[in-house]
């Protein structure tokens, strides 16, 4: 997908906390919305040329199957991810752009980029910290622990070697969420923390994974590798990349 036309977009949970806010966000910021899904009907108006799906497992088969129908790019932010549908995206990728998103809160990108840098200082350090990672989700929350969580512990295991020492779930208090990384050094500790208050932060980064996506080529991202191009390097449009 390489058009320099405005997208036209699909979300597929419109009618869910973050579909709406989505919704409205790309309303109020003058962008065509050609699909509204829900569990109230499929209401299209024109066929997307990028498709959100942050509803639920439960609609990957429709939505890959009319993404492939309408060689739209696909932003998959569902956070409970199959190895089925694992594999299913990667084939999709081959056809259109599609980008994982685990997590769409660029304060999630900056905690892994933090987390990162520490285990880069592993050798030099006299003792490699021990990390233990602590996700809190309202009750409502399904997964457990959530992806961003387990997220965190791989990006300390690929990074510094050593597995996280402990990765615990809490499920109560006040949407959205709070993931916690406790780096434990002898007699002391650093922590690195990230605290979502409103559903906006997701919003605010899937609206800046849209220009991108919009112009990509066929190929399956996460959402991270875009946030790197357009944040860290400036980047804005996949097609200048």
């Amino acid at each position: 997908m390489t058009g320099s036309s405005a997208p036209v977009v699909g979300v597929v949970g419109a009618t869910g906390r973050l579909g709406a806010a989505l919704c409205s966000a790309l309303e109020s910021a003058g962008a065509s919305i050609g699909l509204r899904a829900s569990r109230a009907g499929w209401n299209l108006a024109e066929p997307p040329t990028v498709v959100f799906d942050v509803s639920g497992p439960e609609c990957f088969d429709r939505t890959v199957r009319l993404c492939r129908q309408w060689s739209a790019a696909l932003v998959y932010a569902v956070s409970a991810v199959p190895d089925s549908h694992a594999d299913r995206l990667r084939q999709l990728g081959t056809e259109v752009p599609v980008v994982r998103a685990t997590n769409l809160s660029i304060g999630h990108w900056i905690q892994i980029r933090l987390l990162e840098a520490v285990a880069s200082l592993g050798q030099s350090l006299p003792v490699l910290p021990v990390a233990a990672v602590l996700e809190r989700h309202p009750i409502t929350k399904a997964d457990r622990p959530s992806a961003s969580a387990r997220e965190l512990a791989e990006v300390w295991r690929e990074s510094s070697g050593a597995p996280a020492a402990d990765l615990t779930s809490v499920r109560a208090g006040h949407p959205v969420s709070d993931h916690v990384v406790q780096l434990d050094l002898p007699d002391e500790s650093v922590t690195i923390a990230h605290a979502v208050t409103g559903i906006g932060a997701a919003v605010r980064g899937a609206l800046l994974l849209l220009p991108w996506v919009s112009t990509a080529p066929a190929g399956l991202v996460t959402a991270h590798h875009i946030y790197e191009d357009v944040i860290a390097k400036g980047v804005r449009h996949a097609a200048h990349h």
